[in-house]
C-alpha cells in the first residue's frame, strides 16, 4: 500500500511512465529495489542523481516485477485496511454479501496487536481506567443494533453526570449531576461550582425547549454557532461556558464552540 501511494507499486489501473516520475521518485525506487534484491549501495549520492538521465536510474527489471517477485502476495475478493469499528463492520458486511460465493475471501489488515481501534482501555497501576477513544456509547444507533450483540458485549452504564476538574481546586473533582434522570442528585446539581443558580435554571429552559419541540421545529430555528447560542440566546455566563460547556461539547465534537452549529 505504501508503494502504491508513492505511485510505483503493484499493477495500477493506469501505466506509470518514466517521464511522469520526478528524479526524487526514481532515486527512491532504485534504492528500494536494491534493498529487496540485496544489492549493495554504490557511491552515488542523492545530489548526483539529479543530473542523471531518469532512464539510467531505473533497475534492470520492470518496476512492477521487482515488487511482485519479492513481496509475498495473497489473493482475495476484498481487502480492508484497518481493524477498527468501521473496518470490522465493513468486513462483516462484505462477508455476508459474498457468503454465496465459495471462493470469495475477505482479508482484514490491522497494524496493531489487537482489533477495535480506539475502542480500547488501559488500566494504570493506581487503578484508573483510561479509555483510548470516546467512552460513551449510545445504544439507539440503528446500525449498531443491526451489527452488534449487546448481550455479549456486556455494556456497562454510567451514572448521569460528570466529574469536572476546577482550575482553582487541584485536588478534588466537582460532581455535576442530571437531576432529571436521577432526582436524588438534585442537591449536587444545584450547588456544583460550575456556574450560578441562574445558569442552572437556564439549562432547564434549554432542556424544556428541546423536549417540547419536534426535530423539524428545532431545525427551523435560526442557526448560529453554539457559542453565540449559549451566550446571546440563552444568556449563560462565561464561568459555566469555561467550566462545563466548552470542555464537554468540544470534547464530543472535536471543534471549538464558535465552529459548532447551534442545531
Amino acid at each position: 500500500l505504501q508503494h502504491e501511494a508513492l505511485g510505483f507499486g503493484v499493477k495500477a489501473p493506469y501505466p506509470t511512465t518514466v517521464s511522469s516520475l520526478s528524479p526524487t521518485q526514481l532515486d527512491l525506487m532504485r534504492g528500494i529495489s536494491r534493498i529487496f534484491r540485496g544489492r549493495k549501495k554504490d557511491d552515488t549520492t542523492f545530489s548526483d542523481t539529479l543530473d542523471k538521465n531518469p532512464e539510467e536510474m531505473l533497475p534492470q527489471e520492470p518496476l512492477e516485477q521487482v515488487f511482485i517477485d519479492t513481496i509475498p502476495t495473497e489473493k482475495c475478493s476484498v481487502c480492508i485496511v484497518g481493524g477498527g469499528v468501521s473496518g470490522m463492520s465493513a468486513a462483516i458486511t462484505c462477508a455476508k454479501g459474498l457468503s454465496k460465493n465459495e471462493n470469495a475471501k475477505v482479508v482484514l489488515l490491522e497494524a496493531s496487536s489487537s482489533l477495535g481501534g480506539r475502542v480500547k482501555s488501559d488500566v494504570t497501576d493506581d487503578g484508573y481506567t483510561l479509555d483510548q477513544g470516546f467512552a460513551v456509547f449510545i445504544e439507539e444507533y440503528p446500525l449498531s443494533k443491526k451489527l452488534l450483540d449487546y448481550d455479549k458485549l456486556k455494556l456497562g452504564k454510567f451514572l448521569p453526570g460528570a466529574l469536572i476538574k476546577i482550575r482553582k481546586n487541584r485536588t478534588e473533582l466537582a460532581r455535576v449531576s442530571d437531576p432529571l434522570r436521577d432526582p436524588s442528585q438534585l442537591f449536587d446539581a444545584l450547588f456544583a461550582p460550575i456556574g450560578s443558580i441562574f445558569d442552572k435554571l437556564k439549562i432547564a429552559l434549554v432542556i424544556l425547549n428541546v423536549r417540547t419541540k419536534t426535530i423539524e421545529e428545532l431545525f427551523q430555528e435560526r442557526e448560529t454557532s453554539t457559542l453565540d447560542a449559549l451566550k446571546d440566546r440563552w444568556g449563560f455566563s462565561d464561568v459555566i461556558l469555561d467550566r462545563f460547556f466548552k470542555p464537554f461539547l468540544e470534547g464530543i465534537y472535536l471543534a471549538p464552540l464558535e465552529e459548532q452549529s447551534s442545531r
